[in-house]
């Protein structure tokens, strides 16, 4: 089963009934409400579980209480940014995959600033935005791939 506005999102959950489902939603965490709501449409049709917030205020917290396989997260973002959540995630020793995904320009800081230092700060892959739809699913199998390898 897959769940939109789980646990993580707000609202109740919402079943979708996916192909194959993964074990364990993917949290997709956007502040781009469109964003989402692909995540939301994408994810299930490839079998994927998934549950969406628009900031990363909960994702530790979600992590401790919901198991995951892999998390995907914006990394511009108000109230708490991806580059701090992949951080945090790692700080606490997790190794659970992470895409991140940014199109972000700020000032004469561009998204590959950002997309290079996530990679630093322990991302497993990075997709700058505008993307399109297989080019997101190529990276979402890359990173469930880097998962499922041996010695991970």
């Amino acid at each position: 089963m897959c769940f939109r506005n789980g646990p993580l999102g707000f609202g109740s959950p919402q079943l979708v009934n996916p192909p194959t489902p993964w074990p364990t939603p993917i949290p997709g965490v956007d502040d781009d409400e469109l964003l989402r709501e692909m995540f939301s449409r994408v994810l299930p049709e490839a079998g994927c579980q998934v549950d969406t917030a628009g900031d990363g205020r909960n994702v530790m917290e979600h992590l401790k209480t919901f198991p995951v396989d892999i998390l995907i997260t914006d990394l511009v973002m108000p109230n708490s940014e991806g580059l701090g959540i992949i951080r945090a995630i790692r700080k606490a020793g997790l190794t659970l995959p992470i895409l991140a995904i940014s199109g972000h320009d700020i000032g004469h800081i561009g998204s590959k600033f950002f997309l290079e230092t996530a990679t630093i700060f322990g991302a497993t892959r990075t997709l700058r935005k505008p993307f399109s739809t297989g080019e997101f699913l190529g990276a979402v199998r890359s990173v469930e791939a880097h998962r499922q390898s041996p010695g991970q």
